[in-house]
This record gives structure tokens, C-alpha cells and sequence, in this order.
């Protein structure tokens, strides 16, 4: 394991070896204000990514900071125990994909609530 201090945070990188790049962007991060009193967790196949390390894994207090979100492409997969026994999984991929909007350039106009988030305030 590999511990890297910044000024506001310090995060475990969950190897013995990392890339040189992909080490500065962990430390970019813990030198960030946003980023005080985050647990900071960096996953074994971590690597640089666009603007933060790939295999990203924080608590997040009172800020978020968009473009730390759906980095790696895995972010923000949950998985659960399914008990039913006759599980179709795709139909359950058929719903998902019908139901939920995802990809880039989706809207046709802004979502109906952006006017309620502050941006400035995040």
C-alpha cells in the first residue's frame, strides 16, 4: 500500500506500484480545500485518467465536485443479492435501458430542475 499526504487529505492507494502521473493526480487531490475530511481510497488498478486517477473511491463532505464523478466507468455500480429464483436479466436490461437516461448528449433541453442547483454553492 502506498499513503499519500496532502494539505487537506490523505489517501491509500491499494498497490505497492503506481504510475508516476497517476500518482500526481492522487496528490493533486488531497491538496484540493474540497477534499478535507474525504476518506480517500485508490483502488489496486488504478491509472491517470482525464483531469483524476482511474479507481477513485471518497466520501464526499459537503462538496461535489462533478468532474471527480463517472470517471472510471465502473463509478456508481451497486451490487446486490437478487432472491428471486427465475431472474431474467434481460429483461431487467430492457427496462433499464428504456427507463433510464444515459450516454452523453441526451437532452434536447436542459433538465427541469438545473435552475434549483447553485452551482457556485458547490
Amino acid at each position: 500500500m502506498i499513503t499519500i499526504r496532502g494539505n487537506y487529505a490523505e489517501a491509500i492507494i491499494y498497490a505497492d506500484a503506481v504510475e508516476p502521473e497517476a500518482r500526481r493526480q492522487v496528490q493533486e487531490l488531497c491538496d484540493q480545500p474540497f477534499a478535507a475530511d474525504s476518506h480517500i481510497r485508490i483502488m489496486p488498478d488504478a491509472h491517470p485518467g482525464k483531469g483524476c486517477v482511474i479507481g477513485l473511491t471518497m466520501t464526499y463532505t459537503g462538496k461535489i465536485v462533478p468532474n471527480l464523478v463517472g470517471v472510471d466507468i465502473g463509478c456508481g455500480i451497486r451490487t446486490i443479492r437478487i432472491a428471486e429464483k427465475t431472474f431474467d436479466p434481460e429483461r431487467l436490461d430492457r427496462i433499464i435501458r428504456q427507463n433510464i437516461p444515459s450516454g452523453f448528449n441526451i437532452r434536447k433541453a436542459p433538465h427541469a430542475l438545473v435552475e434549483r442547483v447553485n452551482l457556485d454553492q458547490l
